[in-house]
């Protein structure tokens, strides 16, 4: 959106008119005027514009904060699930193969019918 401004503060506020016999030249005024209501068309879309963007922004940090929250909840449950499993601990990574090994075996009992919970 490239847009060279007709006038900044310091040049309308200097700005000088021709004089004539009945004031200044309304040709020229009418012009100053007509290039202002442009500079703030201009200036108007870009605020529009602006607020549009901005919305979307916070829009997607919205969306973000929630990803975050729920993934900082899931990573909080797999934790307490898995809080004493060790890289370097032999045992738990067995431990790790044992309860892989069960649920398969379960899953294995409810496909004949069996809930493996009633098993005593």
């Amino acid at each position: 959106m490239a847009h060279k401004m007709n006038y900044t503060s310091y040049t309308l506020l200097h700005k000088k008119f021709t004089s004539n016999v009945k004031g200044y030249d309304p040709l020229e005024v009418d012009k100053v005027l007509d290039d202002i209501i442009n500079d703030l068309e201009f200036y108007e879309n870009y605020v529009l514009e602006a607020k549009d963007y901005i919305s979307r922004l916070e829009t997607e940090i919205k969306k973000n904060r929630d990803e975050i929250n729920n993934l900082t909840t899931e990573k909080a449950i797999l934790e307490s699930r898995l809080g004493g499993i060790d890289n370097d601990n032999n045992v738990s990574r067995e431990n790790i193969h044992l309860l892989q090994r069960i649920r398969l075996l379960e899953n294995k009992l409810y496909e004949k019918g069996v809930d493996p919970n009633k098993i005593k």
